[in-house]
């Protein structure tokens, strides 16, 4: 058949109508939440797909810098002895992730002793969101704080919408109306390793996403922390439980991460500049627009061939695979996170815009005709 115009300027009107297909049904489709379980589906993004391949490579990490101490079933005096044992043991920062809610007597006045003797210590708030204002104001603390004032404190709120949905980010900076408060895991950064805190501060982002894959941590017991002496030393040591039932979050990797792992995992983003980078809208559509043209320009040259619809089905089929195993690539190489929904859906409706696209040229040619037996006829 001889077309009006070339070959690849009807493979770029093909590839538009490709575009505007699947520019319509972009919103419905980018969450690709088929790829998730059913209790994720809901809350799903590309950089989870991505987490969730990179996490499941047999290739496991020991972070080494950051060691967590668990204090579960622990007492006050218990804790008190574990923060007076972990300060003896000299580590470079300290995180205490446990809220004491209320006094209990003589316990708490080796607590607070041990912890203003502590002066790596970094105390968390739980701060409180006002929406109206777009901000942050006092909440949650400790009953001792205002007799520990000199202390380092920082917020552990957790970026999710909702309690059920993933913890994927973690916010630097809580702005409130006197000041700016720090992320709990900035300020131990900033404690332990004032470089990757500027590098951090720099970047001068809202959020920050998590980079969970393939990493662990040592995990050291309340009665073992002496015995683990330099395993501790010039590390950063968090203590806090990870056996508390109450305290799982849902993670990309993790359907229940324990809330004191949670931070080590956004304490060790920041440790290693491990910045997840997420492309663009443009760019997407712009690898969607390429691949789906090379797909569309291929059917158009072997649209009449014997094998071309096999072929082209072929083509099809790798570049699929071939989109996902790039995107998983540059996410585990270089962090780097292509959302992968608009090139395949471009993909993949690419052949039904070449059909739609030869249908209307059939039928415009059958109406022609038609039309011209009836002009004859007259």
């Amino acid at each position: 058949m001889k077309w009006p115009v070339g070959r690849v300027s009807t493979a770029v009107g093909i590839t538009v109508l490709a575009f505007l297909i699947s520019f319509a049904v972009a919103y419905d489709i980018s969450s690709i939440s088929y790829f998730a379980p059913m209790e994720k589906a809901s809350d799903f993004r590309i950089s989870d797909f991505y987490q969730i391949v990179a996490d499941g490579r047999g290739v496991r990490e020991l972070d080494r810098r950051i060691v967590v101490v668990a204090i579960d079933d622990c007492s006050r005096e218990e804790i008190a002895e574990v923060v007076e044992q972990v300060d003896f043991c000299a580590p470079r920062a300290v995180g205490l992730d446990v809220f004491f809610d209320y006094p209990m007597g003589e316990s708490d006045e080796r607590l607070v002793g041990a912890i203003r003797a502590c002066e790596r210590l970094v105390l968390p708030l739980d701060l409180r969101y006002e929406a109206e204002a777009d901000r942050f104001a006092s909440g949650k603390g400790s009953f001792f704080y205002d007799r520990v004032s000199s202390a380092e404190f920082g917020a552990v709120n957790l970026a999710g919408s909702d309690t059920r949905s993933a913890i994927r980010e973690f916010r630097p900076l809580f702005p409130r109306a006197q000041d700016t408060v720090l992320n709990f895991v900035a300020v131990l950064a900033r404690q332990a390793d004032p470089a990757a805190f500027d590098r951090l501060a720099a970047r001068g982002n809202a959020y920050e996403t998590i980079a969970y894959p393939s990493r662990e941590f040592e995990v050291v017991e309340a009665g073992e922390v002496l015995a683990c002496r330099e395993l501790l030393h010039d590390r950063i040591v968090l203590i806090g439980t990870v056996r508390d039932l109450h305290d799982r979050h849902m993670t990309p990797t993790d359907a229940r991460m324990p809330g004191v792992l949670l931070h080590a995992h956004a304490l060790s983003t920041i440790l290693r500049g491990d910045y997840i980078r997420e492309t663009g809208n443009g760019f997407d559509w712009t690898v969607a627009i390429a691949l789906c043209f090379l797909m569309v320009l291929a059917d158009v040259l072997l649209r009449d061939k014997n094998v071309g619809e096999l072929v082209i089905r072929l083509l099809q089929l790798l570049l699929l695979y071939l989109v996902v195993l790039c995107g998983c690539h540059l996410f585990i190489s270089h962090r780097i996170c292509i959302n992968f929904a608009k090139p395949l859906l471009m993909v993949a409706l690419g052949l039904l815009a070449s059909d739609i696209w030869f249908g209307m040229v059939g039928a415009g040619e059958w109406f022609r005709k038609m039309w011209r037996r009836k002009f004859k006829s007259i």
